[in-house]
């Protein structure tokens, strides 16, 4: 019984964890972060009961469930770069997108994954157990943004779908990779439209929706970009208009003191995975050109910013 081993290495009675899996909604703080593309992405923050429970059934079972070599986020060594580096040299793209992926998966594919792997797991697991799982790891039934089991539960959900779709690819010479709910796939022939319709099949098998509006391909004449990496020049880059805002933001916050250089860190750090020779360029130009280091001001100046709202919250808990 997998609830009792969790109780037996956490030292905590079952019925608390039981208690916790009925109420996690309580367990939750929610909040929004805006979107690149606009509007507003709800994040729901587990607390520190509840993300214990989530990161114990991470190690102990979601981590040793069969994953597919075409989901490249969530794994060690992977990244974005290495997602675009895949479709390098290229000729034809397509760019595929899940509608509401996380929200998309629900109780009954979270069972799904546990039986067709207690064996590997060497687990015993009843309807008791799953039901206590779904609690912990999933709020109203739904996998949420900000759970600690999300990238893992994902990525297992997805193996089945994964390896249909590389089965279609690979039989037509094409290249596959999914990007939590970014797919791509890429040949150096023609991409038939006709691809869609069968993914989107595959997608309804497996209880996810396809979002046709953010379905395009991309040809050897246009920009072609993977998860935001332009790979038209054959190496990934983040692209010429994202460097040229990159520089705008660091010479008015070092000129000017203009910007939120926690903002313009997340720039830097990316491009720093991206292109690491052009992360280096632009640290010893602005650095000369403002005799200063350039990453440990910025880094600096965002601890300073975060030192008073931390104050703020210490004041409002005392009161």
């Amino acid at each position: 019984m997998i609830i009792e081993r969790m109780a037996s290495e956490l030292d905590i009675e079952t019925a608390f964890i039981v208690n916790v899996a009925n109420r996690s909604r309580r367990y939750y703080r929610v909040f929004g972060i805006p979107k690149r593309s606009g509007g507003t992405r709800t994040v729901f923050h587990p607390s520190p009961v509840l993300k214990t429970f989530q990161y114990w059934l991470t190690r102990n079972v979601f981590a040793h469930v069969p994953v597919s070599d075409a989901a490249v986020a969530y794994r060690k060594g992977n990244s974005i770069k290495r997602n675009a580096e895949i479709h390098l040299g290229s000729k034809h793209l397509l760019h595929l997108d899940i509608k509401d992926f996380f929200p998309s998966i629900r109780g009954n594919m979270l069972g799904r994954v546990i039986r067709d792997n207690h064996v590997r797991l060497n687990l015993v697991v009843d309807e008791k157990d799953e039901r206590v799982i779904n609690g912990l790891c999933l709020l109203t039934d739904h996998l949420v943004i900000g759970s600690v089991c999300a990238p893992a539960i994902s990525n297992a959900v997805m193996y089945r779908f994964d390896g249909a779709a590389q089965q279609l690819t690979g039989s037509q010479g094409m290249k596959y990779t999914r990007y939590a709910d970014d797919m791509v796939f890429s040949s150096n022939a023609f991409i038939e439209p006709s691809i869609v319709d069968r993914v989107e099949l595959l997608l309804k098998e497996e209880g996810f929706e396809l979002n046709r509006d953010k379905t395009f391909f991309m040809g050897n004449r246009g920009r072609k970009t993977v998860t935001g990496i332009v790979i038209n020049a054959g190496y990934p880059s983040i692209g010429r208009t994202r460097k040229e805002s990159i520089k705008t933001l660091l010479y008015r916050k070092l000129r000017y003191n203009e910007g939120d250089s926690a903002v313009i860190l997340g720039h830097m750090s990316f491009l720093r995975d991206v292109e690491p020779d052009t992360f280096n360029s632009y640290v010893a130009k602005y650095g000369r050109l403002f005799n200063a280091n350039v990453m440990e001001t910025l880094i600096e100046e965002r601890r300073q910013s975060i030192e008073p709202a931390k104050s703020e919250v210490a004041s409002t808990k005392a009161n």
